[in-house]
Parts: C-alpha cells; structure tokens; sequence
C-alpha cells in the first residue's frame, strides 16, 4: 500500500498495534544535510508498507483507517497481489544486511538467482556498472526496485523478461 510522505514508520507501528501483518524493509544509507553527513535507517521503499491481508473488503477498511495510510497499490482495478519470492527476496535482502541502494526499475534484461552465500535465492535483473556486476530485484507491481552489488557471487540464468 502507499503511505503519505516519510509516514512508513507510523504506518507500519498502527498496522502492529492493530494485528495487521506488514513488512517494512529499512535500509541503513548515507544522508547528507548542508553541514553534516550521516548514516540514517530509511524505508528502501519510500512511500510504501507491504501488507498481507485476506483480501475482502472489511480487511481493505482495516488497513485504511490507519492514519497515514494514502491507499492500495492497484492494478486491473483490484488491490495488487505481490508475489510471494519477490517480497521473500526482499527479505532476505534486507536480513543478509549487504549494502544495497534505490535503483531505477527495469523491466527488460537477464534474470538471475544468486546461487550460494547469504544471497542464496534472490532472482533478480542482472545489469553492468561501474563497479562490477548489480542485481536489481523489482517490486514489479509498484515500480520500484533495489540494487546491491553481487561481485563474487555465483550467479545462474533463469530467464529474460519480454
């Protein structure tokens, strides 16, 4: 679901207090201010909370009562069902706590799972920088990806995307 403005953190507490299951992936990144630079724990993805719900209607009222809920993610006019190994990729992201960085999301390229390691399991887009070899894994039903360097990492072929 989408969240007001830097309200993911208030979300995700009232969705607690409330029994609603959610996830909130935080990243630890660099934030600079105009006279300091400093290490801050953010949402990877701003503006949204993850949220399993079962989806009928009164579940849906549930999750928009909470303040600083803007509302679902849709798609075909119906609230947007994430994949489970997407968000499972996430996770285990965001548990393997490896640098990792917003990143423009794409929607063509290698798919690739990373085979071995703390990583091992997360599919993801393979693409070139700068400094050697990126995953990007995609939310695809929002938008948004993530991208962590895997240098050193076994990495097998799963497929491309259309």
């Amino acid at each position: 679901m989408r969240t007001l403005s830097r309200h993911e953190k208030k979300v995700a507490a009232q969705l607690s207090e409330n029994g609603i299951r959610y996830f909130l992936p935080m990243a630890t990144g660099k934030h600079k201010w105009s006279d300091r630079e400093k290490m801050v724990l953010a949402p990877l993805f701003p503006g949204y909370v993850f949220v399993r719900i079962v989806p009928t209607a009164e579940a849906r009222v549930a999750v928009l009562r909470n303040s600083g809920v803007a509302s679902f993610v849709m798609q075909a006019g119906a609230p947007a069902a994430i994949p489970a190994e997407q968000i499972e990729g996430v996770r285990m992201l965001v548990e393997a706590r490896k640098p990792c960085a917003q990143h423009e999301y794409i929607a063509a390229g290698q798919r690739v799972r990373v085979r071995g390691g703390s990583m091992s399991g997360i599919e993801g887009v393979l693409v070139a920088s700068n400094k050697g070899r990126t995953l990007v894994l995609s939310i695809e039903a929002i938008g948004k990806s993530v991208a962590i360097e895997v240098c050193g990492y076994e990495l097998e072929e799963v497929g491309t995307i259309a």
